[in-house]
């Protein structure tokens, strides 16, 4: 069984987005390949959806009420 983790960290003003796969060593190649090419995918998946909560928080109170 192939374990994708995905890891968000946060340093000073910067947010990261990493994929690792775990593979066990019973898996076949075939099940590792897979693994990472939905690994990626996701990866870039949750790396927009970081930017896009990044950019609606700092909307968040600079609403124009004119």
């Amino acid at each position: 069984m192939a374990k994708i983790i995905i890891t968000l960290t946060e340093n000073a003003s910067r947010v990261g987005c990493g994929c690792r796969i775990e593979a066990e060593d019973g898996d076949s190649t075939l099940l590792t390949k897979i693994a990472s090419t939905v690994g990626f995918g996701l990866a870039g998946h949750v790396s927009e959806k970081v930017r896009k909560a990044i950019i609606n928080r700092k909307k968040e109170g600079k609403n124009n009420v004119h």
